[in-house]
């Protein structure tokens, strides 16, 4: 095949953002009602990472990401490419999937801890306090890391943060999906 005749098959396929943005919209909204059932029955600590209800919400959030990256790529190599797609492209439509979540999640973490349930940002902020106080910081140095500490337990932080820590893990998880999921057409590279 000539460069020419390659370059019309790459114009000529579909175009996979709607697949991403669809399969992102439902991931986010899962992980938004997982978050609400969470937060509702009281099952997450919002200050300690390591407690079960918090690691499972984590788990669940990141297993709907993937799925969503999952079901993305198959429905687009399947009903778009007849059956075969690039590693690159796949590692595209998974990535924009995942930025997709990332993106709603943003928007929603801010709205939640700034609209919501702005008393998350209390407990974080007092059990932070806390744990200074058991580790044995003086209250002098309690003060002086309060004032780098506290602009970071805002709405506008904690979103941001987890937007980032979303859009790594996006990274990450793309590239497994799309190794995994990439089938080369036989005879071409």
């Amino acid at each position: 095949m000539s460069e020419a005749d390659q370059n019309l098959v790459n114009l000529n396929k579909p175009p996979y953002r709607p697949i991403a943005m669809r399969h992102g919209l439902i991931a986010a909204l899962v992980i938004i009602g997982v978050g609400l059932v969470f937060h509702v029955g009281n099952l997450v600590d919002y200050t300690s990472n390591s407690s079960p209800g918090s690691i499972a919400s984590s788990v669940i959030n990141w297993v709907a990401i993937i799925v969503a990256m999952v079901l993305a790529v198959k429905t687009h190599r399947n009903e778009d490419l007849g059956g075969y797609i690039t590693f690159g492209r796949a590692f595209g439509l998974a990535f924009l999937t995942g930025l997709v979540v990332a993106v709603i999640g943003l928007v929603w973490s801010f709205l939640f801890l700034q609209l919501v349930d702005p008393s998350i940002l209390d407990l974080i902020a007092e059990a932070t306090r806390t744990s200074m106080e058991e580790r044995g910081m003086s209250q002098s140095e309690i003060d002086q890391a309060w004032g780098i500490t506290k602009m970071f337990i805002s709405a506008p932080a904690i979103a941001f943060f987890g937007f980032i820590f979303t859009l790594i893990g996006s990274v990450v998880a793309s590239l497994i999906v799309a190794a995994a999921m990439k089938r080369v057409q036989p005879g071409g590279a």
